[in-house]
């Protein structure tokens, strides 16, 4: 009943990339900080979800694209299945599916690639350009849909989540339209390259609080064409 206004948000990424993490975090659900089997600070869900586990491992633990609904904002979320992990093609095969059944039925769409911090730095970035040769490969209409996408940057230590901080400028791109997109909209008052800050050790046994650029996706998924 809800799905005739509402958006429909994919969430596209690498296993441990942090799109159920951020899912709660942009539903409003509390998320609690503590340390698991290392000295480096984790997120866990106070109120888990169906089918909204957030893994720790670095195994998969979304197998099939699962959705929540939430009545403030008005956006479903779709959490897919990430990419790179030991299902291969199951999971290429998953989201295609996911993103053809949406695409097909909602009116209004919008997906997030999620992708981490390291992922961007190691290489010259060929985790990530491996990534967004992935969703590419998935959507490959590129003029249509390039106002409907945008990044977000996770596992980023706060102290460089500023609006003018650049991690993309020394990126590979290779031929590959999606990553030029986001190098050119990363900074500006239209970029649609967003951070998510790691918890900090200060953090820990805290509900971790309210990020900057929470708001600025909320306006990208509610208000960008």
């Amino acid at each position: 009943s809800h799905s005739d206004d509402a958006t429909l948000l994919l969430l596209l990424g690498p296993t441990g990339s942090g799109k159920t993490t951020i899912t709660y975090a942009l539903t409003n659900q509390d998320l609690y900080c503590l340390r698991i089997n290392s000295r480096t600070p984790k997120l866990e869900a106070i109120h888990k979800k169906p089918n909204f586990e957030i893994g720790h491992t670095g195994r998969a633990t979304t197998f099939i694209p699962g959705f929540q609904y939430d009545s403030s904002t008005g956006i479903i979320f779709c959490d897919c299945p990430g990419f790179f992990d030991n299902r291969g093609e199951i999971q290429d095969i998953s989201n295609s599916f996911a993103i053809s059944t949406v695409l097909s039925k909602a009116k209004k769409v919008k997906i997030l690639l999620l992708t981490s911090c390291d992922d961007v730095k190691s290489a010259k970035g060929k985790p990530f350009r491996e990534s967004c040769e992935i969703v590419e490969k998935l959507i490959p209409e590129q003029i249509p849909f390039q106002s409907i996408i945008g990044l977000v940057i996770t596992h980023v230590d706060p102290e460089f989540c500023g609006d003018d901080v650049s991690f993309l400028k020394n990126v590979e791109c290779g031929n590959g339209w999606l990553l030029n997109y986001f190098q050119k909209k990363e900074i500006g008052n239209d970029r649609i390259v967003f951070k998510f800050p790691s918890p900090t050790s200060k953090m820990v046994n805290q509900i971790y609080p309210e990020f900057n650029d929470k708001k600025h996706i909320i306006n990208f998924i509610k208000n960008s064409s």
